[in-house]
């Protein structure tokens, strides 16, 4: 019973610290995301401006991240780069959706041959991330799936 108890607290410590961690994340996200969008109104400084007799400065209380070559601010630059990123990133998810929904109702619409190639593709995709895209389990995580395998083994013999 010990180790029952100790394993469903660990699991509780284990939840409590990946809702922190999902908070955490989400805030990190919402600032980044309204620093870009409000660069104007939240860099510090001009992003273009060059101030050679400022070159090179190290991090500071007037320079957060410090200056660049040319005397730039690097935190405004990064701040406006941002919104420069979060619009290429907003335009790809648009385009992907776009085309995927597109493709489905074409396949959807017309079936055949059509349907089965873009199904084939969608296969490629799938298994070219599942070879390369997998992560490692932690070890408590495999040792509960090979007990529910061994499980569902004994299940299957006893009623077959």
């Amino acid at each position: 019973k010990d180790v029952s108890l100790s394993r469903s607290a660990l699991g509780r410590t284990r939840a409590w610290a990946s809702r922190i961690q999902l908070g955490l994340s989400i805030v990190l996200l919402v600032i980044i995301f309204r620093s870009a969008i409000l660069a104007p109104y939240v860099a510090p400084y001009d992003p273009n401006a060059i101030a050679l007799d400022q070159a090179l400065l190290p991090p500071s209380a007037a320079h957060w991240f410090g200056n660049d070559q040319l005397g730039r601010d690097v935190l405004s630059r990064v701040i406006w780069g941002g919104r420069v990123s979060l619009f290429i990133a907003l335009c790809a998810v648009f385009l992907a959706g776009f085309v995927g929904s597109a493709a489905g109702v074409i396949a959807g619409y017309y079936g055949g041959v059509l349907d089965a190639i873009l199904m084939r593709c969608a296969d490629v995709q799938f298994r070219v991330r599942a070879r390369f895209g997998r992560r490692r389990r932690p070890q408590h995580d495999q040792h509960h799936h090979r007990a529910e395998l061994s499980q569902l083994g004994a299940l299957r013999a006893c009623c077959s």
